[in-house]
Protein backbone atom coordinates (compact mmCIF):
# COMPACT_ATOMS: atom_id res chain seq x y z
CA UNK A 1 0.00 0.00 0.00
CA UNK A 2 1.26 3.47 -0.83
CA UNK A 3 1.74 5.87 2.06
CA UNK A 4 0.52 9.47 1.69
CA UNK A 5 4.11 10.75 1.72
CA UNK A 6 5.13 8.35 -1.04
CA UNK A 7 2.08 9.30 -3.08
CA UNK A 8 2.96 12.98 -2.65
CA UNK A 9 6.54 12.34 -3.82
CA UNK A 10 5.27 10.48 -6.87
CA UNK A 11 2.87 13.33 -7.61
CA UNK A 12 5.70 15.89 -7.36
CA UNK A 13 7.88 13.77 -9.66
CA UNK A 14 5.02 13.64 -12.16
CA UNK A 15 4.55 17.41 -11.88
CA UNK A 16 8.25 17.97 -12.58
CA UNK A 17 8.07 15.74 -15.65
CA UNK A 18 4.95 17.53 -16.81
CA UNK A 19 6.73 20.86 -16.43
CA UNK A 20 9.69 19.56 -18.45
CA UNK A 21 7.24 18.32 -21.08
CA UNK A 22 5.67 21.75 -21.46
CA UNK A 23 8.97 23.61 -21.67
CA UNK A 24 12.00 23.16 -23.88
CA UNK A 25 12.90 19.62 -22.76
CA UNK A 26 10.41 17.98 -25.10
CA UNK A 27 10.59 20.49 -27.92
CA UNK A 28 14.36 20.93 -28.12
CA UNK A 29 15.77 17.71 -26.65
CA UNK A 30 13.09 14.99 -26.68
CA UNK A 31 15.61 12.17 -26.33
CA UNK A 32 16.90 13.69 -23.09
CA UNK A 33 13.49 13.20 -21.50
CA UNK A 34 13.95 9.42 -21.61
CA UNK A 35 17.24 9.85 -19.80
CA UNK A 36 15.62 12.07 -17.19
CA UNK A 37 12.95 9.45 -16.53
CA UNK A 38 15.52 6.67 -16.19
CA UNK A 39 17.66 8.82 -13.89
CA UNK A 40 14.63 9.66 -11.74
CA UNK A 41 13.78 5.98 -11.35
CA UNK A 42 17.34 5.03 -10.46
CA UNK A 43 17.82 7.95 -8.07
CA UNK A 44 14.47 7.23 -6.47
CA UNK A 45 15.54 3.66 -5.81
CA UNK A 46 18.78 4.89 -4.25
CA UNK A 47 17.01 7.33 -1.95
CA UNK A 48 14.21 5.25 -0.51
CA UNK A 49 11.90 4.18 -3.33
CA UNK A 50 12.08 0.47 -2.57
CA UNK A 51 11.88 -1.20 -5.97
CA UNK A 52 13.20 -4.55 -7.05
CA UNK A 53 15.42 -4.66 -10.13
CA UNK A 54 12.51 -6.17 -12.04
CA UNK A 55 10.20 -3.30 -11.06
CA UNK A 56 12.82 -0.72 -12.03
CA UNK A 57 13.27 -2.41 -15.39
CA UNK A 58 9.52 -2.52 -15.93
CA UNK A 59 9.19 1.21 -15.18
CA UNK A 60 11.98 2.05 -17.61
CA UNK A 61 10.39 -0.09 -20.33
CA UNK A 62 6.96 1.48 -19.81
CA UNK A 63 8.50 4.96 -19.92
CA UNK A 64 10.31 4.15 -23.15
CA UNK A 65 7.17 2.63 -24.69
CA UNK A 66 5.22 5.79 -23.95
CA UNK A 67 7.95 8.19 -25.11
CA UNK A 68 9.23 6.38 -28.20
CA UNK A 69 6.42 7.41 -30.60
CA UNK A 70 6.65 11.00 -29.43
CA UNK A 71 10.43 11.10 -29.67
CA UNK A 72 10.36 9.49 -33.10
CA UNK A 73 7.86 12.04 -34.39
CA UNK A 74 10.05 14.90 -33.15
CA UNK A 75 13.39 13.72 -34.54
CA UNK A 76 12.39 11.92 -37.75
CA UNK A 77 11.59 13.69 -41.01
CA UNK A 78 7.90 13.55 -41.87
CA UNK A 79 8.30 13.99 -45.63
CA UNK A 80 10.94 13.55 -48.26
CA UNK A 81 12.93 16.62 -49.26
Amino acid sequence: MTSPLRAWKLYRAYAALESAWETMMITKEPVALGGVIRAAIYLGSLFGLHLTPEQMGALVVVGELILTPLIRSRVSPVRKS
